[in-house]
């Protein structure tokens, strides 16, 4: 296979800025659209325009496709795409209600049993605050202690017009990635999580995982600009490490002799994270490399999500 043929579901704005805008460069191409506004398939007259997702689906160019249509239609698709013999890239939340629990097993059954790579969309895990604090927590932790807690915190820009209704809630869009960010940095650990509260523009969810470690994941959709600016925190036996990730700046601060000092991080880097993650699919996809995320990831990373906003308490592992 010389390159890898993608076909897009769905030609949002994010689609296009976290996806197609990444391809160039990479061994794949975009081989086929469908959207339900004809005028959007329009504007890619190099890729075959298909009336229907199973069209698109069926196009023997097709090796793998990504969905990126409103949340309730993920996993119908994803699960179509896989039983078609395509790879899947599928936007998070794979599923965002309960009954849909056992589609996505299915989902990770069907790719497993045909070689085939199924994922989505964590890309913090590759931004360059992320990889300095993954990098470094050893040091961390011999000159501080134990990990005791992990806060983050995001304060988004208003929903762009024209997308309500995508996502059910911010937890079910947004809890995933900051599971799955814990789970990058610290290990897949069982847990207790507890919402605190969840809408459109705000949630907050608190819990215990069973090695002691607290954590706390909070964010707004409320700017009026379009910035996202994220931070996080982390609390040891003897002292604390906050990031921000708008300066660029970490601050580490050890108790024990009462000194803090400040080191380059990185700034999030939008840009680059999209990259990486659309870079790893391809890869895993060609079988040059590994996917990023096992099956145990999109189970915990969904359906804690998913349990989370419907009833409010969660318990993964033990």
């Amino acid at each position: 296979m010389a390159d890898l043929g993608i076909g897009m579901v769905g030609l949002g704005v994010h689609a296009r800025r976290a996806h197609i805008d990444h391809l160039g460069g990479l061994p794949a191409r975009l081989a086929a659209v469908h959207d339900t506004d004809a005028a959007k398939m329009a504007d890619f007259p190099a890729a075959r325009a298909h009336a229907g997702e199973a069209d698109l689906i069926g196009d023997p160019g097709v090796d793998a496709v990504m969905v990126m249509t409103p949340d309730r239609f993920h996993v119908r698709t994803a699960l179509a795409s896989l039983r078609a013999g395509k790879h899947c890239f599928v936007e998070k939340p794979v599923i965002d209600r309960s009954g849909d629990e056992g589609l996505l097993h299915e989902a990770i059954a069907v790719a497993r049993a045909g070689g085939l790579v199924l994922t989505t969309c964590h890309p913090r895990r590759f931004d360059r605050p992320f990889l300095w604090l993954r990098d470094n927590l050893d040091g961390l932790h011999d000159a501080l202690g134990a990990a005791l807690e992990f806060r983050f915190d995001f304060s988004y820009a208003m929903p762009r017009p024209g997308t309500a209704g995508h996502h059910r809630s911010l937890l079910l869009d947004h809890f995933g990635h900051e599971v799955d960010l814990m789970h990058y940095l610290f290990g897949r650990r069982p847990f207790d999580a507890t919402r605190l509260c969840d809408g459109d523009d705000r949630y907050h969810v608190v819990g215990m995982r069973d090695d002691g470690m607290a954590f706390s994941f909070s964010g707004t959709r409320m700017l009026r600009q379009p910035v996202y600016p994220e931070a996080c925190w982390v609390r040891f036996a003897r002292g604390e490490v906050s990031m921000d990730m708008q300066s660029g700046i970490a601050r580490v601060t050890d108790r024990e002799v009462g000194t803090t000092r400040e080191e380059r991080c990185g700034r999030t880097d939008y840009e680059g994270r999209f990259s990486a993650v659309n870079r790893v699919f391809v890869d895993a996809a060609l079988g040059l490399g590994a996917d990023y995320l096992e099956a145990e990831d999109l189970i915990v990373n969904n359906l804690s999500a998913v349990s989370l906003a419907e009833t409010g308490t969660y318990r993964w592992g033990g």
